[in-house]
């Protein structure tokens, strides 16, 4: 029923809240899902630093308001994985950095992207 996958939705969008934690923000990706994943952000309250991507021509670029930094530039952010393909490879890219995994939120719930 609709009250089912509102429900459902609702539970997903409060797991991935409290996987942030209170924390900034980053979108590594800049494509559609990393839009939609800005989008979950705002109506969640979740502060969005900069978008994150490998594409070396859309670093220093903005993209829907915000910039776009290399993957040298993270700092203390939670990163959010938006991609669909190649997650994996940049999973392991960020950890290979040193970066912590769990400041990487790998596998955003189903139904928000």
């Amino acid at each position: 029923s609709v009250i089912d996958k509102i429900q459902k939705e609702k539970c997903r969008a409060e797991e991935l809240v409290k996987l942030i934690d209170g924390k900034d923000a980053i979108i590594f990706g800049c494509g559609v899902r990393g839009e939609r994943l800005l989008l979950f952000c705002e109506q969640h309250k979740i502060r969005v630093r900069a978008f994150c991507d490998n594409n070396t021509t859309l670093h220093g670029q903005k993209k829907y308001g915000f910039l776009v930094i290399s993957p040298a530039d993270l700092k203390k952010e939670m990163i959010l994985l938006s991609m669909k393909n190649g997650r994996e490879q940049v999973y392991t890219q960020l950890l290979g950095m040193g970066i912590s995994p769990d400041r990487v939120i790998e596998k955003i719930p189903e139904g928000i992207l």
